[in-house]
């Protein structure tokens, strides 16, 4: 009767290796989960919710009927690729446990262990390194079945290779490195069964702001609520301060220490690195959760994460004006000055007295301005006359186009110069700042870093300084 009951739903699923750092099950199994005989030919039989009776494997600790099924969708929004591979270890409990990996604490806010390199990571990945990306993960679960493992069966494969290891030293580590690519870095002891899920979506962050949303309005309108649910990791460290003796007279505890380090060693060769690949080019950086993220105090033009909340947002300036053969008094030569006009902002240059060809040196600086259609910037020559009224020697009228302009106008009597040079705000390009424009790394720096502020602990240390240097970027 036993040999011809099937098994209970989902017993094959734990003992199963599993690697944290691709969160990728490994398909090599640690502990015996075919085993149901307790000795006599008898088995432990469970009824499911269908109340059919199922053998449960000698491995089972535990296995029950959950009550009920939620098919609520969750939603969780992250403002950077980091703060997303952060939370992608969450789905698996306790993997720290056992394990102690050093970090020095002038770093200790900047690195993130597991999940590094699991696809959610790499598809994050790869989208920050052409521009600034906000996250969205939508999730929908239902748990029918829950099952607890407890470690008294191990499967005899994996307990003869482990026992086969010779005593860890770094000239061997190749090999505890080798079981690891088999069994990965840890095995699972407790299996939730039923069916998840998830779906994660990149969205460019100041394309959304210039076109008027927010990235909480992105989550809203990709699906229901959304909440940043972000966790520092400061130091990985043994939850427990011993194990139980028992785990220490495991049959392979010589070996046991020289596999626990070598795990560590390859978490921590994967784990990542906070660096930041650029400095602000606008606001600074001030936010506790995101060390590499640029805060702007907001405004009508600016949102607080530093992206232009308007299209045509610029910066203008007015400099090199010089006026020929002007001609503004019958017995004199022209006290000149210049008015210069965008939007309603009006700046003016000092009178240059007696000189029919002034050079004004002032440079005229506007600040930010928004370009659009109805706007021009206007220039106004005047002449001076203390005993008459000031008379317009001559006025222009041009629209803005990005970059430095230098141009001229012809008045009645004379000519005027001009320079001008309007640089749009981040994110914002185009002749008139209309138009939304990528801002991707420095091809360099991209090559390097695994993100667009992060490295990974293992790449070279002389490959990154080398990276560094040729991008002329001397602040991390």
């Amino acid at each position: 009767e036993c040999k011809k009951a099937t098994f209970v739903p989902g017993y094959n699923l734990g003992g199963e290796g599993f690697d944290i750092v691709t969160m990728e099950r490994k398909g090599a199994y640690v502990i015996d989960t075919e085993t149901w005989n307790l000795g006599n030919g008898s088995s432990i039989n469970q009824s499911n919710f269908i109340c059919i009776n199922q053998k449960v494997p000698v491995a089972v600790a535990d296995w029950r009927n959950l009550p009920k099924c939620n098919m609520q969708i969750s939603s969780t929004l992250y403002d950077s690729v980091e703060t997303m591979v952060k939370d992608s270890t969450s789905s698996v409990s306790n993997w720290t446990i056992g394990l102690d990996i050093p970090v020095k604490l002038s770093v200790t806010v900047g690195v993130s262990f597991g999940g590094s390199h699991s696809r959610t990571a790499l598809f994050g990945m790869t989208k920050s390194k052409h521009d600034r990306y906000s996250f969205v993960r939508h999730s929908v679960d239902c748990n029918l079945y829950r099952i607890d493992f407890k470690i008294l069966l191990l499967v005899n494969k994996s307990l003869n290779a482990v026992n086969c290891l010779p005593p860890y030293c770094p000239a061997n580590g190749s090999m505890y490195h080798y079981l690891i690519d088999i069994y990965g870095t840890h095995y699972i002891t407790q299996v939730s069964l039923g069916g998840e899920m998830k779906a994660t979506t990149a969205f460019k962050t100041c394309w959304a702001t210039i076109n008027g949303l927010s990235a909480t309005e992105v989550s809203d309108c990709l699906s229901v609520e959304a909440s940043v649910n972000v966790t520092h990791i400061a130091s990985i460290k043994a939850m427990y301060k011993h194990c139980q003796e028992k785990k220490n007279k495991l049959l392979y505890s010589e070996t046991r220490n020289g596999l626990k380090k070598e795990v560590e060693q390859y978490i921590m060769k994967n784990s990542v690195l906070k660096k930041c690949s650029e400095t602000c080019q606008i606001g600074h950086r001030f936010d506790k959760v995101d060390l590499c993220a640029c805060v702007c105090n907001r405004n009508q033009n600016l949102n607080s994460n530093c992206c232009p909340a308007v299209k045509g947002l610029a910066t203008l300036k007015v400099f090199k004006l010089y006026a020929k053969k002007l001609h503004g008094d019958l017995f004199s030569e022209t006290d000149a000055f210049v008015m210069v006009s965008y939007g309603n902002q009006i700046k003016q240059t000092k009178m240059i007295k007696n000189n029919n060809n002034p050079v004004w040196q002032e440079t005229l600086e506007f600040g930010p301005i928004i370009i659009d259609m109805k706007s021009k910037l206007k220039f106004t020559v005047f002449d001076d006359d203390k005993n008459f009224n000031v008379e317009v020697l001559g006025e222009c009228l041009f629209d803005l186009l990005r970059g430095k302009v230098s141009d001229c106008c012809m008045f009645k009597h004379g000519t005027f110069f001009f320079t001008y040079d309007v640089q749009c705000a981040p994110s914002l390009g185009g002749s008139q700042c209309q138009e939304y424009n990528p801002s991707p790394m420095n091809l360099s720096l991209a090559k390097v870093f695994y993100s667009r502020n992060r490295v990974l602990v293992g790449d070279s240390g002389q490959q990154f300084a080398k990276a560094t240097s040729q991008s002329g970027f001397d602040q991390l």
